[in-house]
């Protein structure tokens, strides 16, 4: 197979699994993880960037043992022509589920937080569109355009924890693991499912990083990241806000930008940080999109993906709308179903059955390291 022509750097690629992790997760984990962690809700991040490396693992070890193919091409030489075919369509089918979720979760926060009385369609249609509109202008410059995205979401996230700084009580988060780590790895385990679709999608990004050998240690690098940012943005939001208001708030992280103070005003910060996670929704869901058209066009044979983003905006705009009656709905989804669903089929199952073939059976040439 013909090296990709686009071709994106290591760091770039590190930067992309982080920002498709970080805009839903800093706005839901801290909630998820508190109703389960209480006090140490904060740990739950760094164990789930753990678990999420520990699947990062064995997609890698597909990705370097079929260097230059993604998750659909690869699974056909690992699994034979009719089984990898069935498993390359079971992952279409899960790149337009969470595309449409994504898309939801997107919808929802800006009904909730920004227009309440905007109809979640407008919300749905604008994004995707402009989504679509980067899908069709390829990785490269996706990444690219990624690179200030992410480099803004991280700056604000750390100065939102620098401004509530004087808001935090460290009695909110003690006493320290009371339960032990329990309740802290069931707080992990939604965000593990986060962690592990990202680098699921991202296996159709792992072709175009100029050194496939680099394809470990830019999930590493990515999730090691965005474990540590999504701790500290917990710890202050446990601190300043409590476990209580932590727990019940719809958006956590907005709640505490509302307490920040500056001068003798009290200066409302939601509208710079809600335009950053706008930018990091957009590459987010353009992530996906991405690998939804790009594993069509490959599943099917065709040289291009561009002529299949059109009719991928017919399946996923309705899908997003028909998916859940309520956000309330969405979130006992995302808690409860998702984290199963997601980790036992698609980021777990089918990539280890994919990888006992291809050692039974002695296919993929596995990248050398000095490659």
């Amino acid at each position: 197979m013909s090296a990709p022509a686009e071709r994106i750097s290591a760091l770039q690629g590190a930067m992309l699994i982080a920002n498709t992790i970080l805009p839903t997760a800093i706005l839901f984990l801290p909630a998820t993880a508190a109703a389960q962690a209480k006090e140490d809700a904060w740990l739950s991040p760094l164990v789930a960037a753990a678990g999420g490396m520990g699947l990062a693992w064995i997609h890698t070890a597909l990705a370097l043992r079929f260097p230059g193919q993604s998750l659909i091409q690869l699974a056909v030489q690992a699994a034979g022509g009719v089984l990898g075919k069935l498993v390359g369509f079971c992952y279409l089918w899960w790149w337009l589920h969470i595309t449409a979720v994504i898309l939801r979760e997107f919808a929802e926060f800006m009904t909730i937080g920004v227009a309440p009385t905007t109809p979640i369609s407008v919300f749905i249609l604008v994004i995707l569109a402009l989504c679509a509109y980067a899908v069709r202008h390829g990785i490269e410059v996706l990444a690219r355009a990624n690179e200030p995205i992410l480099a803004a979401m991280t700056v604000s996230l750390l100065m939102l924890v620098g401004l509530v700084a004087s808001k935090m009580r460290l009695d909110n988060v003690m006493p320290f693991l009371a339960d032990g780590l329990g309740p802290v790895l069931k707080g992990a385990v939604a965000p593990v499912s986060w962690m592990g679709e990202v680098v699921t999608a991202l296996m159709a990004v792992f072709p175009y990083l100029a050194k496939p050998k680099e394809a470990r240690p830019v999930a590493m690098g990515g999730l090691l990241f965005t474990g540590v940012i999504l701790s500290v943005i917990g710890f202050a939001t446990l601190a300043a806000a409590g476990v209580h208001a932590t727990m019940t708030a719809r958006v956590p992280t907005l709640l505490i930008a509302r307490l920040i103070e500056m001068g003798d005003t009290a200066e409302r910060m939601e509208p710079l940080f809600v335009a950053i996670w706008v930018s990091g929704n957009f590459v987010k869901i353009s992530i996906f999109y991405y690998s939804l058209c790009q594993g069509i066009a490959q599943w099917l044979g065709l040289q291009d993906y561009r002529p299949l983003v059109l009719p991928a905006f017919t399946l996923v705009a309705p899908l997003s709308l028909m998916i859940f009656e309520d956000s309330a709905q969405m979130s006992s989804f995302l808690d409860k179903t998702w984290p199963p669903y997601a980790i036992v089929l698609f980021e777990l199952g089918f990539p280890a059955l994919l990888l006992l073939l291809t050692l039974m059976r002695g296919t993929g040439t596995k990248v050398a390291r000095n490659a």
